[in-house]
């Protein structure tokens, strides 16, 4: 089969190449790599394609080249290594900045540094309006709808559209898959249609299952909400010196216990951990009354215009929210944050609260000021529908009870998916097996479900493929592939800010995090710290492997291939050239070893114990072998001889 490269138009063809390789990994980098050979030069531009599995991969460097002959001379006279990328990397071009999808994308800050209370589906709405920004009408950001995500503070500081996604990940735990230049964030993960096996026509001929040891094993979770709108003497027990700051489990105040217990705690023993959702707490978000529906949405609010933009304060009108804001303000300034609209991410200081005669409450606010910047004003103001929370109140029971089951199923959420060992598979795929179904060659992406059952290792499970090579020019296509029970984004250009954002979740750091020394940490810099997995790349420092290294290609056995040296110290090589000494500490000889004569077989170089004439135990060792030729002298302390004959008889 042969793939055509063109230019960025599509009209000129410049090569056709039989060979390639393709690399994915699920919510990280996707190519394609390959490397022509031509007698006369090509003229290779950024943004020539290369259309495999249908789709578009283009080039986004100049290839490396070299020139070897005379244009003519050769066949070979020049030689290009080829490396395509898939539209993803439009989304780490593009700069996360303050741009909203709301009027003509007002763009708050003109810093690439700011913070907004919102949930998944606001900051997927950020990251639309600014490829829309740089790339109108072209791609579509769509979130699940049927996915009800906590709201938190985000933190963006330098960062692409790209790592706006992981953020998504790695805060929502929502998987995100690109295709084309449409981005689908919390579907569910479609799942290929077919059943892989261990054994000849069952599709694998290896299985290799690994534990994630980084990821620790939690029976017993002690779990915490957020400080804010916590009523005054909260959950103050008789032991207690004063109420609870933090939001609690239910029935905290009964049992004393702030913790859930997994159904798993016989078989791995109590194994504890703390975890704080400082974005679970007291509000009415998303709360509704019979009659008025949601009640976190504005009703109508005063317009700011010239005339008045000048006054620091301005009017909303709020729906009945079941409670008098009066009798709930504490002495820490009472705010109005908004969720929604063009003043989303904004928070104003409540001035006053008067409840009107149909029940509806009409709020006063002060103006709120960002970097010069003060809002409402006559190009940004609030409407009706907008959503909000209020901040820096006592909540009242009934919320505080809400917010708690709010914990509770968060907590339950986290514990059902850290109270057993997660896995990662490496499973060898028989070529052939995938050959008799073209379809599949091209069905099976990294993000999809597999299939994998296995009686002896108990598995009958459907598992994210995380990583997929596929390299064509052979008889048939040869497959790599990587399962993973728990896939996270990850690719090597942004490993770092990959790390702060688990470090900090819901905070997102672009350009390489931040040094000791307080400044921001280049990608030479990065190249200097991290080895690259898809090019050739240098240690220039020690290198120690927790688990197996060895080649992609691996069947055990002396009639088996490829090599490895497991995490014990084991090695299996084809062949091994010393060109200095060998010192072993046991035995070396044949896979098969029979001692004896006449029917032993095989050889065997080992040591053994014996009591001398001294009565003393001492090692001694021995060699076995079938014949010995020796073309010199040989010297035998003592010889014993059970048949001895001469060369003619």
């Amino acid at each position: 089969m042969a793939w055509k490269i063109y230019d960025k138009t599509g009209t000129v063809e410049r090569c056709e190449v039989r060979d390639l390789e393709y690399d994915g990994s699920y919510m990280g980098d996707r190519g394609v790599t390959c490397q022509v050979e031509s007698p006369v030069a090509i003229g290779f531009e950024p943004g020539d394609t290369l259309t495999y599995r249908g789709e578009t991969f283009f080039l986004y460097y100049d290839p490396s080249s070299e020139k070897s002959s005379s244009p003519g001379s050769v066949r070979d006279a020049f030689r290009y290594d080829l490396s395509f990328v898939a539209s993803d990397v439009y989304l780490q071009d593009c700069l996360l900045l303050d741009y909203v999808p709301y009027g003509n994308y007002y763009h708050f800050n003109p810093l690439p540094e700011y913070s907004f209370i919102g949930d998944a589906p606001a900051l997927a709405e950020r990251i639309q309006a600014n490829m829309d920004r740089l790339y109108p009408g072209e791609w579509t950001i769509s979130v699940n709808p049927d996915i009800e995500t906590e709201e938190a503070n985000i933190e963006i500081d330098h960062t692409s559209c790209w790592n706006g996604l992981v953020t998504i990940n790695k805060q929502w735990g929502l998987n995100f898959t690109v295709s084309g230049k449409t981005v689908k964030i919390g579907y569910p993960e479609e799942t290929i249609d077919h059943t892989f096996y261990y054994g000849k026509d069952h599709g694998l001929y290896r299985i290799e299952r690994s534990v994630d040891q980084d990821e620790a094993i939690v029976t017993r979770l002690y779990a915490y909400g957020g400080d804010r709108n916590i009523p005054e003497g909260y959950n103050k027990r008789p032991v207690d010196f004063s109420g609870k700051k933090n939001l609690m489990l239910p029935g905290y105040l009964t049992t004393g216990k702030a913790y859930i217990d997994s159904d798993r705690i016989g078989e791995y023993g109590v194994r504890e951990n703390v975890v704080t959702f400082e974005d679970i707490y007291p509000s009415i978000s998303g709360a509704e009354v019979s009659g008025q529906g949601r009640i976190d949405e504005i009703v109508s609010a005063e317009l700011v215009t010239e005339s008045t933009e000048t006054a620091g304060t301005f009017k909303v009108t709020l729906k009945n929210l079941g409670f008098d804001i009066n009798d709930h303000l504490t002495s820490e300034p009472a705010t109005m944050s908004m969720r929604s609209g063009s003043l989303m991410g904004f928070e104003f200081e409540i001035s006053s609260v008067e409840q009107l005669d149909n029940g509806n409450y009409e709020v006063t606010l002060n103006k709120a000021e960002s970097e010069g910047h003060v809002v409402p004003n006559p190009d940004q103001n609030m409407s009706a529908g907008d959503r909000f929370v209020l901040l820096g109140i006592s909540m009242p029971d009934e919320y505080v009870a809400m917010a708690e089951q709010k914990l509770l199923a968060a907590a339950t959420e986290y514990l059902s998916s850290h109270d057993r060992p997660l896995y990662t598979y490496d499973i060898g795929v028989d070529e052939i097996y995938m050959a008799r179904d073209p379809d599949l060659h091209d069905e099976i992406k990294e993000g999809m479900k597999l299939p994998l059952h296995d009686t002896d290792l108990g598995l009958n499970d459907r598992v994210i493929i995380q990583s997929l090579k596929i390299k064509e020019g052979g008889d048939i296509p040869e497959y790599e592939i990587t399962l993973s029970e728990r896939s996270s984004s990850s690719t090597i250009d942004r490993i770092w800010e990959a790390i702060e954002n688990m470090r900090e979740p819901g905070t997102v750091v672009g350009g390489g995090g931040s040094s000791s020394g307080g400044g921001e940490i280049t990608k030479e810099e990065i190249d200097e710290m991290y080895l690259r997995k898809d090019i050739d790349d240098t240690a220039k420092g020690n290198i120690y492997f927790e688990r197996n290294i060895g080649s992609a290609v691996f069947v055990d056995g002396f009639e088996g291939k490829g090599w490895r040296i497991d995490k014990d110290g084991y090695a299996t090589l084809e062949n091994v050239s010393a060109r200095g000494d060998i010192f072993v500490g046991e035995t070396i000889g044949s896979p098969v070893f029979i001692s004896g004569f006449p029917s032993g077989t095989g050889w065997d170089i080992s040591n053994y114990d014996r009591i001398n004439a001294a009565g003393v135990s001492e090692t001694k060792y021995r060699l076995e072998i079938d014949d010995v030729i020796v073309r010199g002298k040989l010297k035998v302390y003592e010889m014993v001889i059970s048949q001895l004959r001469g060369e003619n008889d």
